[in-house]
């Protein structure tokens, strides 16, 4: 029997997209660059949640919310002449590289499988929403702390 557009013809089964999307890894390096790690981290765990894992989405979370905090002690603690840009220009190059390595790969195969991806503008304004929420931690905490921080 000959195919026609009732009847197709027989081929290896193609398997539908995936149903969940992921974030780039430009997508979280930009995210890094507007919110601390935290952002950036943020959509790496978005990204292992969808993938089912739950542990290497805690130990991102973890690692996003030790990391950003370590950065502003380093800045705290730095002299006042030591130029700012440098610890924001090396985590964000760093986790750039971790993005990449950790999921480069899947996102690739999973674009290729037909799956998608968040808008740039959610992950924009997860950046942005982080970096509101430091600027309040670090205001509430200027306003607790007796004497002159800053």
């Amino acid at each position: 029997m000959e195919p026609t557009p009732q009847t197709p013809a027989a081929g290896p089964e193609t398997a539908p997209p995936p149903a969940y999307r992921l974030y780039s890894t430009g997508q979280m390096t930009g995210a890094t660059v507007l919110g601390s790690p935290l952002a950036g981290c943020w959509l790496l765990a978005s990204n292992y949640e969808a993938l089912g894992d739950r542990a290497a989405r805690n130990r991102t979370w973890l690692t996003g919310i030790l990391a950003t905090a370590g950065a502003m002690a380093l800045g705290y603690f730095l002299p006042d002449n030591f130029p700012d840009s440098v610890i924001a220009i090396s985590y964000t190059l760093g986790f750039r590289e971790h993005f990449r390595l950790s999921q480069g790969t899947v996102f690739k195969k999973h674009i290729a499988a037909g799956g998608g991806r968040y808008s740039n503008w959610r992950a924009a304004g997860i950046g942005l929403l982080c970096l509101v929420g430091l600027l309040a931690v670090i205001g509430g905490v200027a306003m607790l702390l007796p004497g002159e921080l800053f």
